[in-house]
């Protein structure tokens, strides 16, 4: 059969013009592909040739700035309220499933939990989650300093403060900000893996939501990733591939310092603040690029399910970028407490 394939492309080939009306085909393939929204066929097919484009658009940024040995840290923010049924069963699940997609390789995975205003007749989650995994570090942010900001305490956790914490102190190469029930694809993994990471590059991921029945105490990638396992797809069109964000940023540390997190002028938005990251981002020069999927448990409390709207618009988000926090921010002029080698108390 591969013989028979050979004679057939070699015979092919010695047509003339037989290569300018395949790449016309093959253009129009693509772009019927764009217009049908299906993304996951034009990554695919045909394979070959989208690797050479991609060889051929690395070649270009400079294969030298191209790191395939780095540390990676998977930071995730909340609270130990129930916001979704077994949270914490789901967001070790997590943990432990997207740390085994580097197990072995030159990728050090690390963990970062921001623990925001917790409650009061709750335990908290920083100290187990810290003694449970040696690659894990944690923060509680405590409920004086949520307090603090009483024009904005509809909300339980002032969401881009309780990023910038980590995002400030963080000391991985690389930052992956996402939720505590996103599973990494097996396409972003190869991607880290076979092509690495460059600094001064946003990249993001595709969401998926999936069946909330899906078993998360096993989970296992072709059930997780298979079709019938697939509630939406959140299509995504041009960069910085703004809708959904919030579940895949990945960034190296220097650039997110450079950006100062996300825009602590609006302290009050829950909506939208990740796609003004993302806006901040390409207008400071970095370049953007989509590296797969993350699958996201479906849950009842989400804006797809219940409707739910934020007080800050898309277009409101988009304007008057690149915004600019001040030198305090991530609350550095807080009181910070060590409170072992991996958990920080701020009060």
């Amino acid at each position: 059969m591969a013989e028979t394939r050979s004679v057939l492309r070699n015979t092919v080939r010695s047509i003339p013009g037989a290569r300018r009306v395949y790449w016309s085909i093959h253009s129009v393939r693509q772009r019927v592909y764009r217009f049908l929204r299906l993304p996951e066929l034009e990554a695919n097919f045909p394979s070959y040739v989208w690797r050479m484009r991609e060889r051929a658009q690395e070649l270009a940024l400079g294969q030298a700035d191209v790191l395939r040995k780095f540390s990676l840290e998977y930071i995730t923010i909340g609270r130990n309220d129930d916001h979704t049924p077994n949270w914490l069963p789901k967001l070790e699940s997590v943990i432990g499933y997207n740390r085994s997609l580097f197990a072995s390789s030159g990728i050090d995975f690390r963990f970062a939990f921001v623990e925001w205003n917790p409650p009061p007749d709750r335990p908290l989650l920083a100290p187990y989650l810290v003694g449970k995994y040696p690659f894990a570090r944690a923060i509680v942010v405590e409920p004086q300093v949520h307090d603090t900001f009483r024009e904005h305490n509809r909300l339980k956790i002032v969401i881009c403060l309780a990023w910038n914490v980590a995002i400030r102190t963080s000391e991985a190469d690389f930052v992956l900000l996402s939720s505590a029930e996103d599973y990494l694809g097996r396409d972003v993994a190869r991607w880290l893996l076979r092509r690495g990471l460059r600094k001064g590059c946003l990249y993001r991921a595709m969401k998926v939501d999936i069946q909330k029945d899906f078993d998360f105490r096993h989970p296992d990638a072709k059930v997780l990733e298979a079709r019938h396992n697939i509630v939406r797809v959140q299509h995504v069109t041009a960069p910085p591939y703004d809708h959904a964000p919030g579940d895949f940023l990945l960034m190296d540390r220097a650039s997110m310092h450079l950006i100062r997190g996300f825009d602590e002028a609006l302290l009050g938005a829950d909506t939208a603040i990740d796609s003004r990251f993302c806006a901040s981002a390409m207008a400071l020069g970095l370049s953007c690029r989509l590296i797969g999927r993350v699958y996201h448990i479906d849950h009842e409390s989400s804006s797809d399910n219940s409707g739910a709207r934020g007080n800050l618009t898309l277009k409101e988000a988009l304007a008057n970028v690149p915004y600019k926090n001040p030198e305090t921010w991530g609350l550095a002029n807080r009181n910070w407490v060590k409170r072992g080698e991996r958990l920080s108390y701020v009060g």
